[in-house]
């Protein structure tokens, strides 16, 4: 069974991967915002921020669980 350090660094790994690909879709909608000469609404700041809130939610609710089974033993 893994500890939860090892899952939060899987956690952690995934969260740069998404990242990484929403980085590439703010470039894409730039490059094509900036070939039409006009910006286009960039969803990739509202993916980053959505997943911003995600992640604390995830690793508070890690925190959470790790003290409770260390407050059980």
């Amino acid at each position: 069974m893994k500890t939860p350090n090892e899952i939060s660094m899987t956690l952690a790994d995934v969260l740069k991967i998404v990242d990484e690909q929403i980085d590439e879709v703010a470039e894409l909608y730039a490059d094509y915002g900036n070939k039409k000469g006009e910006p286009l609404f960039d969803p990739a700041t509202q993916m980053k921020s959505m997943l911003s809130h995600l992640s604390v939610k995830i690793m508070a609710a890690g925190v959470r669980k790790s003290t409770e089974s260390e407050s059980a033993t």
